[in-house]
């Protein structure tokens, strides 16, 4: 399998479990100190990719050097990396989910309303959409009289709709699902 596919999917894993946005971040910055650690120590790169070295002994190596450093799920990924004969792609691993995680980090989305909204309004939306998708958002503001009334938010892959188009149309479903008799 190729390298950097690997590498993806086991950053993608570490992520997943690390479980909720603060977590993530500390996680993210415990494998920031791994890969750090490793490019300054090259022997230690070379020993976790020497596949003539006991899967037990690179562990101890692992828990000796980063077990005070690091929490126990992030030394426990770098253990199962080592079992996996992975220990050399741990940097890979680490730019992966270093770069995952950027893209996390801030979402751009789009606020589209019927009329012009004033700096306030915007700032409070967005405001509200930090708090609930836990991650910081940027907002481009369109105006789109299409909506009749409302708003309507895409960032990443949600889409809230509160226009007052939206709701005509869930009406007018309502109404035709009624049978008449």
């Amino acid at each position: 399998m190729n390298e950097k596919i690997c590498a993806k999917r086991y950053a993608e894993a570490f992520l997943e479990t690390c479980g909720g946005h603060a977590a993530m971040r500390d996680g993210v910055a415990e494998i920031r100190l791994v890969k750090e650690i490793l490019e300054s120590h090259p022997e230690l790169r070379i020993f976790l990719a020497n596949a003539d070295i006991d899967c037990a002994e690179k562990c101890d190596v692992l828990h000796k050097v980063f077990g005070p450093l690091i929490c126990t799920s992030t030394l426990q990924f770098l253990m199962f990396l080592a079992e996996k004969d992975r220990g050399r792609e741990i940097p890979g691993v680490a730019d992966c989910c270093l770069s995952i995680y950027g893209h996390t980090e801030k979402s751009e989305g789009i606020l589209k309303t019927s009329i012009p909204l004033d700096a306030g309004a915007v700032a409070r939306i967005t405001a509200h959409l930090r708090s609930k998708l836990g991650r910081d958002i940027e907002l481009k503001v369109e105006v789109d009289g299409s909506l009749g009334g409302g708003i309507q938010v895409i960032v990443d892959n949600v889409i809230i709709d509160g226009s007052i188009k939206r709701r005509i149309e869930e009406l007018k479903d309502k109404l035709l699902a009624i049978k008449v008799g």
